[in-house]
C-alpha cells in the first residue's frame, strides 16, 4: 500500500478511536433485559432524553449511626413538570422498589429525594456484602404532567475499595 493510502487508513483509525464510547457493559436488569452501561461515563446506553437527566442517584452513609441512605437527583429541561417519578433498582432480578413519588416537589428545575435510613441488613443493602465490583441499575420512571410516561436507567458504579470503605463507615470489617 503506498504511504498517501496508510496516512488515510491511520488518519481514519485514529479518529474512530476519538469517536468510540470507550469501554462498557452488558448488565442484565430485572425481565431479563440487557442494557449496555459506559464504562467511561457511568451512563446507560439510549438513556437521554429531552425533558430531565438523572443527576444523582447514589447511597452515602452515616459513620455515626451505622446507616446508609440513597439519595436521587433529577435535572429536569424545559417545560416538563413531573406529575409522579418512581425508582426502582432493577440490579437483581427481581426489580426492588426504591422511591414511588406522587406528588413530586421540585426546587427550581430540579427534584431531589432522600430515602429513609437503612442498615447493612436491609433488602435494598445486600450488593455491599459482595466486596466485588458492583453495579446497581435503577429505572426511572417518570410521569410528567402532559402524561408522557418516561422510563430511564442509571448506572451507579460501586467498586470493591468503596465497598470496603462503605462497610467500614457502617461498623463492619473494623468500622
Amino acid at each position: 500500500m503506498p504511504f498517501g493510502k496508510k496516512l488515510i487508513v491511520l488518519c481514519v483509525l485514529g479518529l474512530v478511536g476519538c469517536t468510540s464510547a470507550g469501554p462498557s457493559a452488558r448488565v442484565t436488569v430485572a425481565g431479563g433485559q440487557k442494557v449496555t452501561v459506559s464504562m467511561a461515563t457511568g451512563r446507560v446506553e439510549g438513556s437521554e432524553n429531552q425533558y430531565f437527566k438523572v443527576e444523582t442517584a447514589t447511597f452515602l452513609t452515616n459513620k455515626v449511626k451505622k446507616q446508609g441512605t440513597y439519595v436521587f437527583r433529577i435535572a429536569f429541561f424545559g417545560d416538563a413538570v413531573p406529575e409522579s417519578i418512581k425508582i426502582e433498582d432493577v440490579s437483581e432480578n427481581k426489580a426492588l422498589l426504591m422511591v414511588q413519588d406522587t406528588k413530586p416537589a421540585m426546587v427550581g428545575r430540579e427534584w431531589h429525594y432522600v430515602c429513609e435510613p437503612v442498615g447493612l441488613d436491609d433488602v435494598s443493602a445486600k450488593w455491599i456484602h459482595d466486596i466485588d465490583d458492583s453495579f446497581r441499575i435503577y429505572l426511572f420512571t417518570v410521569t410528567l404532567k402532559d402524561g408522557q410516561v418516561i422510563p430511564v436507567y442509571h448506572a451507579a458504579l460501586y467498586p470493591g475499595f468503596l465497598k470496603i470503605h462503605l462497610r467500614r463507615e457502617l461498623g463492619v470489617d473494623g468500622g
